[in-house]
């Protein structure tokens, strides 16, 4: 999904799935292929050894770079 997801976005077909046993890795492998800032997955920001995650990660089949879009962001808009 890309754009205002769920509801107003678009779907984004990447013929991709990401499969992981450890949340916070499939989060980070994920917003690499989505090209998006890790920084924007809130609770990725209060882990303080996150390069521990990246560094020991494994990716298995096709690299980030193989898979990877740019995908329109969410628009953030104040709730009324």
């Amino acid at each position: 999904m890309q754009g205002n997801g769920p509801w107003n976005g678009e779907n984004a077909h990447l013929n991709t799935i990401v499969i992981g046993n450890n949340t916070v890795v499939t989060d980070l492998v994920t917003s690499k292929i989505m090209q998006q800032p890790i920084k924007d997955i809130g609770y990725i920001n209060y882990i303080d050894n996150l390069e521990n995650f990246i560094k020991n990660t494994q990716i298995l089949g096709y690299t980030i770079e193989e898979v990877k879009k740019q995908l329109r962001p969410h628009k953030f808009e104040p709730y009324l």
